[in-house]
């Protein structure tokens, strides 16, 4: 009977991790209404991280013809010369739109404020500061 009783309360303890201690965060329930940045958008220091962190994996010089249709979004001048020619399928990719290929491929879509970030940033003429 106490070998019982041990059992039940290890694995009622256990249920009660594995079923309350998983779940998917949200960042606007963890950390609120986070404001965005706003005014002058800076390349290398607002987007450039964003899209290292997101892009690069598959984007990069070297990655690119192997795992992103050869799309390179690793430099300023890369990413503009892109943009030149594809600015709506790349803002579409990135806001998942439905009209083009969602990205980044197999992940979640970027957070609101690195979204706006990057709109902002174009709209403000794509400078290379």
């Amino acid at each position: 009977m106490k070998r019982y009783k041990l059992s039940v309360f290890f694995i009622s303890v256990f249920a009660s991790v594995v079923f309350t201690a998983c779940y998917y965060d949200k960042e606007d329930n963890l950390y609120g209404n986070i404001p965005c940045k706003t005014g002058a958008i800076s390349y290398v220091n607002d987007v450039a991280p964003v899209l290292n962190a997101n892009c690069y994996a598959c984007h990069s010089t070297s990655n690119a013809p192997i795992l992103g249709s050869n799309i390179k979004l690793d430099s300023y001048a890369n990413l503009t010369a892109y943009l030149q020619n594809s600015q709506s399928a790349f803002t579409g990719s990135i806001n998942q739109d439905g009209s083009v290929s969602p990205m980044p491929k197999g992940g979640t879509k970027l957070a609101k404020c690195n979204l706006q970030l990057i709109t902002d940033w174009i709209s403000q003429g794509k400078l290379d500061n």
